[in-house]
C-alpha cells in the first residue's frame, strides 16, 4: 500500500491509499470467505459456492463494501500512526473511493485534525478590571432565598388557612358578570401574603376552610397589562383545596425558634444547623409549644422506648458534631 497525505480545507487532512492488484484481490477473498455462508446457489451446498459463481450471479462488485472496509481497517492506523509529528486526528474521517478497478483501488480518507495556531503579540493587552462587591445584605438575600427552595411543605388539614400558607385552589373570575380569558385556574398554588394576585384577593383568602367555595371581590388595578380589565371590579368564585405549610430550615448559630408543622395526629418538628447542647431544651419547648400538653403529657412521651431512643440519638448528635439537622415526628 502506498499513501499520500495533503493538507485540505477547514483543519482537514486527505490521506490517500492506493493499493495495487495483489492487495485488492486479497480484500476481496478475505470479504469473500467472511461472508459466504450468506449466500446458496442451487447445485451447491450453502457456504461452498465459489467466489466466480456467487459473482456471476449476484454481480461481480458482490464484496467490494466489505473488501474496502477491510483495507480501511488494516492500513488507516498504520498511516495515522506514521504521520503522528505532522498532525493528529480529531475525529473519524469521511470515506470515498476516488479509483476502482481490477489493477488498483485508491481510498480517499479525509479527516478533521488539530488546526495549526498561530499565536499573535498578546503582551501589553489592556485588559479593564471588573470588581464585584458582594454586602451582607446580598448575602442575606441570597440565604434566605436557599432556605425558602429547600423548605419541606407538610399538608394541614385540622385549620383554616393562615398567611404564609401554601394553598390550592380552583377559581373563576367574571368581570361584568362575563368569565374573562386568564381568569379560571384549577389547582392553582397560591402563597398566603406573597402579593403575587390582585390586591385584596389573598387577604380575603385567609380564614378559608378547606373545601369552602367562596366569593372574593376585587378591582383590577389601573396600570393592569388587559387594557378591558384595568380599574374595572371583579369578583372570583374561589374554592379551596389541600392547604400546606412550610418547614424552612434555621441558620447555623441563629437559632431563636423552632419551625412546626400540625397535622393531624402527628406534630412535625424540624430544626437545623443545632450548634449548641441547648438545643435539646429548645426542642422540648417546641413540643410543649406545639401540642401544649396538660401536666404529665411529656413524662409520658419520654416514658414512649422509641421516642426516647429518638431523643437520645439527639443528644448524641449534637454533643459530638456543630451544625446538625435534626427532623423528629411525635405522634400525640
Amino acid at each position: 500500500m502506498k499513501y499520500q497525505t495533503a493538507p485540505a480545507e477547514k483543519s482537514t487532512v486527505k490521506v490517500t491509499m492506493t493499493f495495487d492488484a495483489a492487495e485488492w484481490a486479497e480484500a476481496n477473498n478475505q470479504a469473500y470467505l467472511k461472508n459466504r455462508k450468506k449466500y446458496a446457489v442451487n447445485g451447491f451446498r450453502k457456504g461452498k459456492v465459489p467466489k466466480h459463481v456467487l459473482e456471476t450471479f449476484y454481480g461481480k462488485g458482490l464484496f467490494y463494501e466489505d473488501a474496502l472496509n477491510l483495507l480501511y481497517a488494516q492500513h488507516y492506523g498504520e498511516v495515522l500512526e506514521k504521520e503522528k509529528n505532522k498532525f493528529t486526528a480529531v475525529g473519524d474521517p469521511s470515506l470515498a473511493v476516488d479509483d476502482i478497478t481490477d489493477e488498483k483501488v485508491v481510498l480517499v480518507a479525509t479527516v478533521p485534525v488539530k488546526p495549526d495556531v498561530k499565536i499573535e503579540k498578546y503582551t501589553g493587552i489592556k485588559i479593564k478590571k471588573v470588581e464585584y462587591t458582594v454586602t451582607d445584605a446580598d448575602l442575606e438575600k441570597e440565604i434566605e432565598n436557599n432556605r425558602n427552595r429547600l423548605a419541606e411543605k407538610i399538608e394541614v388539614t385540622d385549620r383554616a388557612a393562615q398567611n404564609d400558607d401554601t394553598v390550592s385552589i380552583d377559581f373563576t373570575g367574571r368581570a361584568d358578570g362575563k368569565e374573562f380569558e386568564g381568569g379560571s385556574a384549577e389547582n392553582y398554588d397560591l402563597t398566603l401574603g406573597s402579593g403575587s394576585f390582585i390586591a385584596g384577593f389573598e387577604e380575603q383568602v385567609v380564614g378559608m376552610k378547606i373545601g369552602e367555595t367562596k366569593d372574593i371581590n376585587v378591582t383590577f388595578p389601573e396600570d393592569y397589562q388587559a387594557e378591558h380589565l384595568k380599574g374595572k371590579p371583579a369578583v372570583f368564585t374561589v374554592t379551596l383545596q389541600p392547604v400546606s405549610v412550610s418547614l424552612i430550615a434555621f441558620k447555623c448559630g441563629q437559632i431563636t425558634g423552632f419551625n412546626i408543622g400540625h397535622t393531624g395526629n402527628q406534630v412535625i418538628l424540624k430544626m437545623y444547623d443545632l450548634d449548641s447542647f441547648d438545643a435539646l431544651s429548645l426542642l422540648l419547648q417546641a413540643f410543649l409549644y406545639a401540642v401544649k400538653p396538660a401536666v404529665g403529657t411529656l413524662r409520658r412521651l419520654l416514658q414512649i422506648g422509641r421516642s426516647t431512643r429518638q431523643i437520645n440519638n439527639i443528644i448524641f448528635q449534637l454533643r459530638h458534631f456543630s451544625c446538625q439537622n435534626v427532623k423528629l415526628v411525635f405522634h400525640i
